[in-house]
């Protein structure tokens, strides 16, 4: 038996819980838990932060209209890069961005028309931390190179900022390598 100190959602201890050995989790990392009360409530979070973007990308139909306060190439960035997560999460081409039946083939289009050139350095590293690298095609890696524009977006950007919320597995380089630590990283964000 072990005494357990479960953290409460104030941050704070709740009293000690006896626990057995053989009933603990016991992840990758080796260090073994009684409840998840890290990763799942973060999970549950950025799960709700989501669900209105994609709620709104699935009904958008006029891409040449903004969505939630951000101009148009913005709002194509971000779909694009929903449909990277979308598409590694259900290993099926999921496209909110435009209508083609291929993520390779989106990205190309509007990396070619400009649209994504002030994105390229978030580009790389969105597709370089998701399952859907494997998949994309050289010409897009060709495309990047070819078509980015020598001012890029900083971290700091609105974009950059509220990707990396929205999309914390893929672009928040700590919570990344806690989820990694954790064995928690999901199939869609994990290399291959």
């Amino acid at each position: 038996m072990l005494s357990c100190l479960l953290r409460n959602a104030d941050g704070g201890l709740e009293p000690p819980k006896l626990v057995r050995f053989d009933s603990l989790t016991v992840p990758p990392s080796k260090l073994p838990y009684h409840e998840d009360r890290i990763v799942k409530p973060r999970f549950d979070w950025i799960a709700e932060l989501r669900r209105p973007w994609f709620n709104t990308l699935k009904a958008w139909q006029d891409r040449s209209k903004p969505i939630h306060h951000l101009d148009r190439r913005k709002s194509l960035f971000l779909a694009g890069s929903f449909s990277l997560i979308a598409s590694a999460a259900n290993a099926k081409v999921i496209n909110y961005a435009s209508k083609q039946n291929s993520i390779s083939a989106m990205l190309n289009t509007y990396l070619h028309n400009g649209d994504f050139a002030h994105y390229t350095d978030l580009l790389k590293v969105l597709i370089n931390n998701t399952a859907t690298g494997a998949s994309i095609k050289d010409s897009v890696w060709d495309h990047i190179e070819r078509h980015a524009d020598p001012i890029q977006i900083e971290q700091d950007s609105r974009i950059w900022s509220l990707l990396r919320e929205l999309l914390p597995e893929a672009l928040d380089p700590v919570f990344r390598e806690e989820l990694r630590y954790l064995g928690e990283l999901p199939s869609w964000a994990v290399v291959s």
